[in-house]
């Protein structure tokens, strides 16, 4: 199993399995080229999280194998809580 972590200036994001990664690379350029957008991106545990990507946005994916799971539910449990609304919290969900 691969699990891809999009990490956008300080911040992370585990993406779901389903989110399609080349098509958000292409929605995060468009958003670059045309001054900026909000992209919508779906996150392990079946939440979205929409990001304004801007001319100055830094973004990175990292993409790695890992030990598959009986479910994403369990995968899920097994990751560290991460508090994606407070930034000042540093609890980094990739240590």
């Amino acid at each position: 199993m691969r699990r891809t972590t999009m990490h956008v200036g300080d911040h992370a994001y585990l993406l779901a399995e389903s989110q399609d990664i080349p098509d958000l690379k292409s929605k995060s350029i468009a958003a670059v080229r045309d001054g900026d957008d909000l992209v919508t991106v779906a996150i392990l545990g079946n939440g979205e999280v929409e990001i304004m990507i801007s001319g100055g946005t830094v973004i990175s994916f990292i993409t790695e194998d890992v030990p598959p799971r009986s479910s994403s539910a369990e995968l899920g449990d097994a990751l560290p809580s991460y508090d994606y609304d407070h930034p000042g919290y540093d609890q980094d969900p990739m240590p």
